[in-house]
């Protein structure tokens, strides 16, 4: 039974300790309450100090056992103009240690945060201004995903992973309508790498992976003639290996299909269709399906040439239960057109974001081996227009936790790494040696769930 020292009551939940928690009035304004097993009520968290104001909004148990929350904010229009009085979205641990998480300050155009949605893997889904819906990682990232034209009235996740919401108004009688919003296309559809190919370890190699349910069908190609650059690859061969290091595929000019293992009949008119062949005959390529697993590619030059190279794996099959999971490039950063570069197309739409994380190692390569290891790798990421997105020098320099939380955290210091939320385009990671300096280097993109 609530009374006036604690009362009217807007939300309840059952949190992991098997503990009640509730938003509600204190007399000293805004509370989050506690009911124990026992029926004890403990005032968890007065909002009475907090920079945040307004109505609550909503009240979720998170992956990670914690009460996430939103108040709305105070927006009010005057003739002397707007005085806003922020809303936010909160965190607060059954025990009461409380954390502001995001503000919404109406700077960006987003105010009012109301519904909520808490999934297995710790982020969290969200509306502000009742048609904006916004994605808050579990690394603390705030992501705004898609604006829908009507106000939306419910919010929740299904079973498969995916948001269902409901609008009140729309629809062919104007009563309203149910809606979807789908998750898990948004992904990285390709992965390259460039560098200088030399010959015996110094080759081209690439590992991929690819995970989940199912074989993934991909592309993959060795260019070099067609590159737009002095010291090109004349002559690239292209060869598939497996897990176990067995050659699985190969071609040295792609008009020539070179049968065997994953590769069977000619494949030169698939090619083509796919609107990826070469555009010189004397450049490799070969489709492939591929189960879940580890795979190996190799580039090197035709009679032992060398040369710049480029190794790419295109995903065929975006539909699958199964992803492109990551590419990784062991090779030498030199400085000018013989840097190490990666790159990665995204697909996506206007609510979809591909996250990745990409790295530069050098200094931990050393205990695998390699005598000249790059001892500092710089990071950088471009788009499609050269501009420059991100940059990493040492990768605990910059706050990254998703780095962490995905298990992706470099072992040495020294070497970088970026996190990424990237729309629909082509990017482009080039790794150098801080103060002009060469070795070999790793450069890897992760492709995110």
């Amino acid at each position: 039974v609530f009374d006036d020292k604690l009362g009217d009551p807007t939300a309840l939940v059952e949190a992991k300790d098997g503990k009640l928690y509730g938003l509600g009035s204190g007399s000293g304004g805004q509370v989050l309450f506690q009911i124990g097993t026992d029926g004890a009520t403990t005032v968890l968290h007065s909002f009475s100090g907090d920079p945040i104001y307004g109505n609550f909004g909503a009240l979720v148990v998170g992956a990670d056992g914690n009460l996430y929350g939103t108040t709305s904010g105070i927006l009010t229009v005057t003739n002397h103009g707007t005085n806003v009085q922020n809303g936010g979205l909160w965190r607060c641990s059954p025990a009461g240690t409380f954390a502001l998480l995001h503000t919404f300050d109406n700077v960006d155009g987003l105010f009012y945060p109301s519904l909520l949605v808490a999934t297995e893997n710790g982020d969290l889904y969200g509306l502000v201004g009742g048609r904006a819906i916004y994605r808050f990682t579990a690394g603390g990232v705030f992501e705004p995903l898609y604006t829908i034209d009507q106000g939306v009235r419910g919010l929740i996740g299904g079973t498969d992973k995916n948001l269902y919401g409901t609008v009140g108004f729309g629809g062919p009688f104007g009563g309203g309508t149910l809606f979807k919003f789908v998750f898990g296309s948004p992904s990285a559809v390709n992965l390259a790498t460039r560098m200088k190919v030399g010959t015996g370890n110094n080759v081209s190699i690439v590992g991929f992976i690819i995970t989940g349910n199912g074989p993934k069908k991909v592309l993959l190609r060795g260019i070099g003639p067609s590159l737009s650059l002095a010291g090109k690859l004349d002559d690239p061969m292209l060869d598939l290996h497996d897990a176990s290091g067995a050659v699985i595929g190969r071609n040295d000019n792609w008009r020539v299909t070179q049968p065997g293992g994953v590769v069977s009949g000619d494949q030169s008119a698939e090619i083509k269709a796919s609107g990826l062949a070469p555009t010189d005959d004397l450049e490799s390529a070969l489709i492939a399906s591929l189960s879940p697993g580890n795979y190996t590619a190799v580039v090197s030059g035709t009679q032992n040439t060398t040369g710049i190279g480029v190794v790419e794996i295109y995903d065929l099959d975006l539909e699958a239960s199964a992803n492109l999971a990551n590419i990784s490039t062991r090779g030498f950063a030199d400085t000018g057109d013989n840097v190490l570069i990666g790159g990665f197309i995204t697909n996506g739409s206007s609510y979809g974001r591909s996250r990745l994380v990409v790295r530069a190692l050098g200094p931990s390569l050393a205990q695998f081996g390699i005598s000249n290891p790059l001892n500092d790798p710089s990071l950088a990421i471009y788009d499609q227009n050269g501009g420059q997105i991100a940059t990493n020098d040492n990768w605990q320099d910059g706050n990254q936790p998703e780095i962490v939380s995905y298990g992706l955290a470099p072992n040495d210091p020294h070497e970088a790494a970026l996190y990424l939320s990237v729309a629909a385009g082509n990017y482009t990671a080039v790794v150098t040696g801080s103060n002009g300096a060469t070795g070999v280097a790793l450069v890897e993109t992760y492709n995110l769930p």
